[in-house]
């Protein structure tokens, strides 16, 4: 009786190991996955309003977490409107902002006489929200490519 269970045991173990190593030498190759670049490098800079809404977020003075509607980047500073001169309440999630600021006043251009933040790159907070976990892709362009050595997309 024990070797007959012995021998079940075994043999559904074998079974699963079996199972598991053609899953897995049957699935696709994720190093196969081979990136696609653009033709012209890629060009620093902000997208106009009517074509992407971009924000930023630093902290103010009295260290609240501020949201920038940001107007121009030149690789060392931002220059954008606090959303909450837009209507927006104070608020650490800019999705918050976003929801309440209405669509026609983030597409087009900001009336000059609303105040400009102008923010160093180094006093930007991460653009990920706060949290322990978060998903990237690696090598979506060739500048990640290069630093990764690698020719294939990948997520980490």
């Amino acid at each position: 009786m024990k070797r007959r269970f012995l021998a079940a045991i075994i043999t559904t173990l074998a079974s699963l190991s079996a199972a598991i190593w053609i899953a897995w030498a049957s699935s696709p190759d994720p190093t196969h996955n081979v990136a696609s670049f653009e033709a012209n490098p890629i060009t620093r800079g902000v997208a106009a309003p009517n074509e992407a809404i971009t924000l930023a977020q630093t902290r103010d003075k009295e260290g609240a977490v501020l949201t920038l509607l940001v107007e121009s980047y030149d690789g060392e500073q931002v220059v954008g409107v606090d959303l909450r001169d837009l209507g927006a309440p104070a608020s650490e999630n800019p999705f918050v902002a976003l929801g309440i600021v209405p669509d026609e006043v983030l597409t087009t251009v900001v009336p000059s006489q609303i105040a400009r933040t102008t923010v160093k790159v180094d006093d930007l907070l991460p653009t990920a929200p706060r949290g322990s976990r978060h998903i990237g892709i690696g090598t979506n362009f060739p500048e990640h490519a290069q630093e990764a050595r690698s020719s294939s997309v990948f997520n980490f």
